[in-house]
């Protein structure tokens, strides 16, 4: 018997990607049934669906919210959805707006890290939730460090460190 002869089925299709989603990218044009049971499995499996539809994107990201990083233009609702799941999620979205930074930071302050260059209204709404994210500020204002003290005394450790580092340069 030649490997053309054999014929998988759909049912057991359905088995390995229920099984492992990332089996999906050994079937030829899988059903949408078998692309479904892909993402719910494993929402990275949306990596190998070509052009997958709003409704399988829904289900990747809500599955596993860095799976946005296989979505190409993902929505508005799509963007807010991967972001409810894992608001890390942001550093994978081309230009986030204002609305879905701040909707990554009310999820994680930490979430700042992941957003290259935020504004400082982005920068206060991090800070107020946990002082201890200065870390990932660069360059953040006296205002904005006296507010992460407030917040969270240890805050100090990243201050004293700025304040020590700018001395250095100066010199």
């Amino acid at each position: 018997m030649e490997n053309s002869d054999i014929l998988i089925t759909e049912e057991q299709n359905k088995l390995a990607v229920k099984q492992d989603g990332w089996a999906i990218q050994w079937i030829e044009e899988p059903s949408v049934e078998i692309q479904k049971l892909a993402v719910e499995q494993n929402g990275n499996a949306i990596k190998y669906i070509k052009e997958p539809s709003e409704e399988l994107q829904k289900l990747a990201v809500n599955q596993n919210g860095l799976a946005i990083r296989h979505i190409k233009e993902p929505s508005v609702e799509i963007q807010k959805l991967a972001i409810q799941e894992n608001s890390f999620a942001i550093e994978y979205i081309k230009e986030p707006s204002v609305e879905i930074q701040k909707l990554a930071i009310q999820e994680k302050a930490s979430a700042i890290q992941c957003i290259k260059e935020p504004n400082i209204e982005i920068q206060k709404l991090a800070v107020e939730q946990n002082g201890l994210v200065i870390c990932f500020i660069k360059e953040p204002s006296e205002e904005l460090q006296k507010l992460a003290v407030e917040q969270n005394s240890l805050a100090i450790q990243y201050i004293n460190c700025l304040l020590y580092t700018s001395d250095a340069a100066d010199e």
